[in-house]
């Protein structure tokens, strides 16, 4: 199997929960990289899943890069986080 080098996990309103296991179901499937993405309201939530993720996987992940800007959506300006997490094997 070929493992994947970069998944994007956009960050919502939907139980964290949700978000941890389609980060497991990432890891399981061989991916290098994800990025967690959050905007707006979602920026804390972005936050709170890395750290719930760092605290039950522990070594096996590492913050590589954080970028945070403004993006145009729906004719607003909205603020966003991306969050690069690296996994190791």
């Amino acid at each position: 199997m070929d493992s994947i080098a970069i998944r994007k996990l956009n960050v919502g309103n939907k139980p964290m929960e949700t978000y941890v296991l389609l980060f497991n179901n990432y890891v399981n499937q061989g991916v290098k990289k994800v990025v967690l993405y959050g905007r707006g309201d979602n920026i804390a939530r972005a936050v709170d899943l890395y750290n719930l993720i760092s605290r039950r996987l522990g070594g096996l992940v590492r913050l590589s890069k954080v970028n945070i800007g403004t993006v145009e959506y729906g004719g607003r300006r909205s603020s966003y986080i991306e969050l690069e997490v690296e996994i190791f094997r």
